[in-house]
């Protein structure tokens, strides 16, 4: 007996397990290693039957489309997508006029897939949270996705500083400068700092490095110096330091011969010349594609002195520069160098005779007069290493002065005894010449 025909196909999708869900998903992540935003779209947590089926994407104005990628996926035991499979056939259109990306999924699947766009920064200096928002369809389903954000860390950071005093030396404190945290393409990258009087730094521990970011922690910006590449002094920057005669601070330029799209870190030391206090180091950058308020930071340290090789608190030295007379001389110049080592500071007389030198501390010091103003001659005694002179600043007394006399050179006259002396030496000279010339030629004649 032939019963009725029976349809043994059933079309049955069951209802989707508790950690599934019909809405899409979508997450951000700071790729600082690739300076990429990357944004996550999970699309058929369901596992429907799709046909058709698309994604759409429009990047907002403050970000530039880099790529797309399309994996198979499925949730792993830490909650987490995984890229399973990835997709290579698949096919996307991006508008560059209207910046929309559509993502066409593979058909006659039940799949859940994972896309992954990534984007660029438009602005790295500007210091913004990012946004994305995209589109699932299916049939007649458009679902939105929920809206992502992310806040890249350092945006906008071109320059920073920072400084401790050594735990294993009293006498010096540790400087680090961080440039380009923003990842930002910068030219014409000039950084200049500024050391406070009472340090000396240490240009030859002056390292640069570039920095490496953590791959594992993309939007805690945690960076790595990569030691094993030192950018090499006058092949990758110029540095250059001068110390202000007047002031005593120190000067330091580092001009980057090449474009830099990365991070880097400075890092140096300075000796304390201060018993204690403070010392501070301001650091500037100027370089095109900079954001005004983005350029300058300064660091204060407070430093307890230990093993401080001065004592006693900041004074003033004064060189007074006079003729025999007591007129004022402009146009000296003079050089204080400790004499236990540190820096030489030069400083010019001005027109009422002085030169001063601010920001010293009690010590020893060569006094050298480097040039005498014209007209006159160095004093024997400022001349070599010059005369050492003790200063000694304490509460009260924290000016101290020295005047320093300068003679007339002495220039032959062009007239007078003197050149009467030298016509009568070149007389007498020329006629001894004549007397012997006659005596040979007499001589001669006798022999033959």
């Amino acid at each position: 007996m032939t019963g009725p025909d029976i349809d043994t196909h059933v079309d049955w999708h069951p209802d989707p397990p508790d950690d599934k869900t019909t809405t899409p998903e979508k997450k951000g992540i700071w790729e600082a290693t690739d300076n990429n935003l990357r944004w996550d779209i999970v699309v058929n947590q369901d596992q429907k039957q799709i046909n058709g089926a698309t994604v759409t994407d429009t990047i907002d104005d403050d970000q530039s489309f880099k790529s797309v990628q399309l994996y198979a996926t499925h949730k792993g035991d830490d909650d987490k997508w995984k890229e399973d499979t990835p997709i290579t056939d698949f096919k996307y259109d991006f508008d560059r006029n209207s910046k929309q990306l559509t993502v066409h999924l593979p058909d006659a699947t039940d799949q859940t897939y994972l896309v992954v766009v990534r984007t660029k920064r438009v602005d790295p200096l500007a210091a913004i949270p990012y946004q994305d928002t995209a589109f699932y369809h299916h049939g007649d389903v458009n679902d939105k996705t929920n809206g992502a954000t992310i806040y890249p860390d350092h945006s906008g950071e071109i320059i920073g500083k920072t400084g401790s005093e050594s735990a294993t030396n009293g006498n010096q404190v540790d400087w680090e400068v961080k440039v380009n945290m923003a990842l930002a393409t910068l030219t014409n990258v000039v950084v200049t700092d500024v050391a406070s009087a009472n340090q000396s730094v240490d240009l030859d521990s002056l390292t640069i490095y570039p920095l490496v970011m953590d791959a594992h922690n993309y939007n805690d910006g945690a960076a790595t110096p990569d030691k094993a590449h030192p950018l090499v002094k006058g092949t990758d920057y110029a540095l250059d330091s001068q110390t202000d005669g007047e002031t005593g601070k120190t000067i330091t330029t580092i001009r980057f011969k090449h474009e830099l799209n990365q991070a880097y870190v400075i890092t140096y030391h300075s000796a304390l010349i201060g018993a204690s206090g403070n010392v501070v180091n301001n650091v500037k950058i100027v370089a095109d594609q900079k954001k005004d308020g983005q350029t300058a930071t300064e660091v204060t340290v407070p430093v307890s002195g230990a093993g401080a090789t001065v004592e006693g608190i900041p004074g003033a030295y004064t060189v007074h520069k006079t003729d025999p007379h007591g007129k004022a001389l402009s146009g000296a110049e003079f050089t204080l160098t400790p004499v236990n080592g540190g820096n030489a500071r030069t400083v010019t007389t001005d027109e009422h005779g002085e030169a001063t030198w601010q920001n010293l501390y009690t010590g020893q010091y060569y006094l050298k007069e480097t040039k005498a103003p014209a007209g006159y001659q160095i004093s024997p005694e400022y001349q070599g290493k010059g005369r050492i002179v003790d200063l000694t600043f304490k509460t009260g007394d924290t000016d101290q002065s020295i005047t320093v006399v300068n003679e007339k050179a002495i220039l032959p006259h062009t007239g007078g005894w003197q050149r009467a002396i030298a016509l009568l030496i070149g007389t007498m000279l020329l006629a001894l010449a004549g007397w012997l010339i006659v005596a040979r030629i007499k001589k001669a004649g006798e022999v033959r």
